[in-house]
């Protein structure tokens, strides 16, 4: 069952917060301004219309389900041809939009594409995708770098080396008591336990 009219068009008005090319007083996907009752009415079954439509002639592109949009149509010259899913990682589109949106820095699309979460803790977003903090560097939730992944505390005997976000094992003659700082010398006439 298809909702109201005039429920969709609050999806406009969210859409207008998300997507700057948006305006809240269009119609949403999927919908068109009919000119004599001034409110959105719905397009056919099976076609929607980019937001913003001011004619049923507008509404001449096939409805896609989430996380797909229409492909390229080589005849027509536009993006009328069937559905297919959104192309690039960090896309994602709602059901009848017309177009694959790119989710925001430091978010991903979930599974079905149909909107975006954050990159969960200890990991980065680069690329549409999000990527595992090295050698069990922790990151908060959304992290959009590699330099947002902080190392965790290394353990008494262990320490981090200039350039590396891992702990590794201080050298013979060396020790750290721990925590995220390096290894350090021992002093003249002594050497670490081991």
């Amino acid at each position: 069952m298809r909702a109201s009219a005039s429920t969709i068009s609050v999806g406009a008005f969210l859409l207008a917060l998300l997507v700057p090319s948006v305006r809240a007083q269009d119609c949403a996907p999927a919908l068109y301004r009919d000119l004599e009752s001034g409110g959105c009415e719905y397009c056919p079954d099976g076609f929607t219309a980019p937001v913003g439509s001011t004619s049923i002639d507008q509404c001449d592109l096939p409805y896609c389900e989430a996380g797909q949009q229409p492909s390229y149509n080589s005849i027509t010259g536009k993006n009328d041809g069937p559905c297919v899913s959104c192309p690039l990682p960090g896309q994602y589109s709602y059901a009848g939009f017309p177009e694959c949106l790119s989710c925001q820095a430091g978010f991903i699309p979930n599974a079905e594409k149909s909107y975006c979460d954050y990159c969960p803790e200890s990991t980065y977003e680069d690329g549409g995708i999000c990527v595992d903090c090295p050698g069990g560097a922790a990151s908060q939730i959304g992290s959009t770098s590699v330099s947002q992944c902080q190392i965790a505390q290394c353990p008494p005997g262990q320490g981090q080396y200039i350039g590396s976000t891992e702990c590794a094992p201080c050298q013979l003659d060396s020790f750290s008591p721990g925590g995220t700082g390096g290894c350090q010398q021992c002093g003249r006439g002594s050497e670490a336990n081991a």
